[in-house]
């Protein structure tokens, strides 16, 4: 399945897994304030702007499934919306969308400038970042991984620089940011990731919750080096038999 993502939209899930995830879902929409209600935020009250929840379509992830939420309009019931395209999400139809700390591996996004203003990580105004930066979660052992279960250790932070910063501001559990500089991910002899070329860049944003998920890091990686094109999802149907080319559905995913 693939979904699309809009700007300025949520992303509702169709079929048998809006089924699953509507008792979830409607709880905290109840108590999505309209545009311009004060809500209370540290003491004070903030302007929240209003959200809507639309449903999008699903496509089978053929050929044929694949271009049309690549380039096609997205329509949702009641007409096109006026949303920005922000990539494809690919669902398999016989995996189970679980949200919250453990991450989904049936559930993929992917993305180019074909169908994305932002086929990588960009800084707030926007423009391109010269590496790529990630968020890794500091460990007890001194060193960091990603939010993987298990975790993916991608490196050892030296045992001087852990004394220089003390046990207060440097806990398990703590988010720092890297850059990832020349030499990219490195990986075992097996195909397991081994490391990665870190540079530290300071404190990550704790109020996130977790690392980054190996799969992002990844992708974003390839994106610069070696990305996946269109093309290629394509050539990779070939390779698929009919039964199980129509076993799955693409739907499309917007900017939110």
């Amino acid at each position: 399945q693939l979904h699309q993502q809009q700007q300025g939209e949520g992303v509702q899930m169709d079929q048998d897994m809006e089924q699953q995830q509507q008792p979830q879902l409607q709880p905290p929409l109840q108590g999505v304030p309209h545009h311009g209600a004060p809500t209370k935020r540290h003491g004070g009250y903030a302007s929240v702007p209003r959200m809507r929840v639309v449903r999008l379509p699903l496509r089978t992830a053929d050929a044929e499934g694949i271009l049309a939420a690549y380039q096609g309009v997205c329509t949702a019931p009641g007409g096109p919306q006026d949303v920005a395209r922000d990539g494809l999400l690919f669902v398999h139809k016989e995996g189970r969308y679980e949200s919250g700390a453990v991450g989904t591996p049936l559930v993929l996004q992917w993305k180019d400038a074909g169908c994305s203003k932002y086929p990588i990580d960009t800084a707030a105004d926007g423009s391109p970042l010269p590496y790529q930066v990630v968020t890794l979660e500091y460990r007890m052992d001194s060193t960091v991984s990603t939010s993987d279960a298990p975790p993916v250790v991608l490196g050892v932070m030296p045992q001087q620089w852990v004394q220089a910063m003390g046990p207060k501001l440097l806990r398990p559990g703590r988010l720092l940011k890297f850059s990832v500089r020349e030499g990219g991910i490195m990986f075992a002899p097996d195909g397991r990731p081994a490391g990665a070329a870190l540079a530290y860049e300071g404190c990550g944003n704790q109020r996130r919750g977790r690392a980054d998920a190996f799969n992002k890091i990844l992708f974003q990686q390839l994106a610069r080096t070696n990305p996946i094109k269109l093309e290629h999802l394509l050539q990779s149907l070939s390779g698929l038999g009919g039964a199980r080319a129509g076993g799955n559905e693409v739907a499309g995913m917007e900017d939110g």
